[in-house]
């Protein structure tokens, strides 16, 4: 469990980014954090985690649609490793749901949201499972063993309930491919960023106390949430909007809870609104130049 915690302080720390050149004069902002897009997608998807009716934490999928649409707005403009985002945001499901049947149910629904290929499904499932394996169990020589259980165990038409022929046999092919590879904990997912952290041990990590202090905060929200004892983040119900508030306001907003508005002007010929919330700074531009 510690070195995934370490990988949360890892992640924390190498995946920021920096100001356009000309709001970098803007004194507020100094020492606030501004996360790349994958860190941003995996607080995207923990605000999004909710108690299912069955039993485990599962996806509230219409804040999830809210989300994703107010993200177009902050996330990093440019291109961005598709795969290593739904990487990211596999994270907060994974150590929030401590049964593997809820994990695997919830993890499908991601799936089906984000559209995953079903040949790509197997490699995301075996990343879930070594990590599920790493938590779980005291003794780690035996996640090898936990992870192929669960690679051989897993039905793509029990938790999807979809009997695509072409859907089976995709899914089914990149399965037995994985489960030809030697070791489940060398050889599968190189190109993981996740996986490869895994591997380090131990990992170097150099936070700040403002990352320290944030990493504790969503480490021990999903450690409550994998208890059953947490209680899960909701919108606020609030009518607040960010597109007129002043800078040094305090704003209570729907998604972002309570944040300080810091700036609100023009910056690369966009309407630009930088806010400090609690899981970092965040810079929302519109889509289009004016």
């Amino acid at each position: 469990m510690d070195c995934l915690k370490n990988v949360f302080f890892y992640l924390a720390t190498e995946y920021q980014r920096t100001l356009p050149k000309e709001l970098e004069r803007i004194k507020e902002t100094e020492g606030l954090i501004f996360f790349t897009n994958s860190f941003q997608f995996l607080i995207i998807i923990l605000k999004c985690l909710q108690y299912s009716d069955h039993s485990g934490v599962s996806l509230n999928k219409e804040r999830l649609i809210e989300e994703m649409e107010l993200w177009q707005y902050y996330q990093e403009k440019g291109e961005f490793l598709f795969e290593e985002v739904i990487e990211f945001g596999m994270l907060p499901i994974i150590i929030s749901n401590q049964c593997d049947k809820d994990l695997d149910r919830t993890l499908f629904e991601y799936f089906r949201f984000f559209n995953i290929p079903p040949g790509k499904i197997p490699e995301l499932l075996h990343l879930s499972f070594v990590i599920s394996g790493t938590l779980q169990l005291i003794d780690q020589s035996c996640v090898q063993d936990y992870v192929k259980e669960r690679m051989i165990g897993i039905s793509y038409v029990d938790l999807t309930h979809h009997h695509d022929t072409c859907d089976i046999i995709q899914f089914e092919q990149s399965r037995v491919t994985l489960l030809e590879k030697k070791s489940y904990r060398e050889d599968i997912l190189e190109s993981s960023i996740i996986h490869k952290l895994l591997k380090i041990k131990p990992l170097q990590v150099t936070e700040t106390r403002q990352e320290k202090r944030l990493v504790e905060h969503l480490w021990e929200y999903l450690l409550g949430l994998r208890s059953g004892y947490g209680e899960t983040m909701t919108n606020h119900n609030c009518d607040s909007k960010l597109y007129y508030s002043l800078p040094g306001s305090i704003v209570r907003h729907k998604n972002f809870g309570e944040v300080r508005v810091l700036f609100n002007g023009m910056c690369q010929s966009r309407k630009t609104i930088i806010i400090n919330t609690k899981f970092g700074a965040v810079m929302l531009q519109d889509k289009r130049k004016k």
